[in-house]
């Protein structure tokens, strides 16, 4: 009965040495780091307007994946409400007069809210603050 405690706690001993080693963990993070390296960097053009005037207008990278929401806020003092941008760099929409932020990719009007918006390489993203009526 002795001996097999013995072999039993030996056993238990040597599998918690084994699951806790750093070779598992060392594996992990490289499989992580493999995974980083193989995301894809894309170009966007990126150009605001306020009623036809040009503010900015710029070629973006990003990673692949990532929504037009958080571009904006990498790239722009952002505010926003329920995935809708409500301003631009402290330029607010203003409700009562009819002014809004729109944005349109490759030349067509939005459907989404930027938040749900994920762009390509070589889309060409246009916000413009204007009156919508």
């Amino acid at each position: 009965m002795k001996k097999l405690s013995i072999i039993l706690l030996l056993g238990l001993s040597l599998t918690l040495i084994t699951g806790c080693s750093p070779t598992g963990n060392t594996l992990t993070s490289s499989n992580q780091s493999t995974t980083a390296s193989k995301e894809e960097k894309i170009t966007i053009s990126v150009k605001i307007t306020d009623n036809t005037k040009e503010v900015s207008n710029k070629n973006v990278k990003i990673t692949e994946g990532t929504s037009l929401m958080d571009l904006m806020k990498k790239e722009h003092k952002l505010e926003e409400k329920n995935g809708m941008i409500t301003a631009i760099d402290g330029l607010k929409q203003d409700e009562q007069a009819g002014y809004y932020w729109t944005y349109t990719i490759n030349g067509e009007w939005a459907t989404k809210g930027a938040q749900e918006t994920f762009v390509k390489n070589g889309d060409q993203v246009e916000f413009d603050y204007g009156k919508v009526e």
